[in-house]
């Protein structure tokens, strides 16, 4: 019996260019304001809730201090959202079929 022949498979590697279109670069734009916002307003958080401390009458009432808490618990969201937003099927669906219509209208 003769050796199988081995059948070399051919690779092709495709570089997508993540700038090349005007919405992908404002999407970016976006994404890194709102996540420079986001640091800075924790910063401002934090040093307000470091500099008051855990007691009352360090500040002005205790609604300021529950204010700060919620606003601590917003911030924490939009970390979780900027970071977990890369994950979410979302924008690669609506990409996709935008890009099939496309490549059929053009081919038409």
């Amino acid at each position: 019996m003769p050796p199988k022949k081995e059948v070399e498979q051919e690779t092709t590697v495709t570089v997508r260019n993540f700038w090349r279109s005007r919405r992908r670069v404002i999407y970016a734009a976006a994404w890194t304001l709102l996540f420079c916002i986001a640091v800075a307003d924790l910063g401002l958080v934090s040093q307000q809730l470091h500099r008051g401390g855990n007691d009352i009458e360090n500040y002005g009432n205790m609604m300021f201090k529950h204010i700060l808490g919620i606003h601590l618990f917003s911030i924490i969201l939009i970390f979780l959202m900027c970071i977990g937003h890369f994950y979410a099927p979302l924008g690669r669906k609506c990409y996709s079929l935008d890009r099939l219509r496309y490549e059929t209208e053009i081919s038409l």
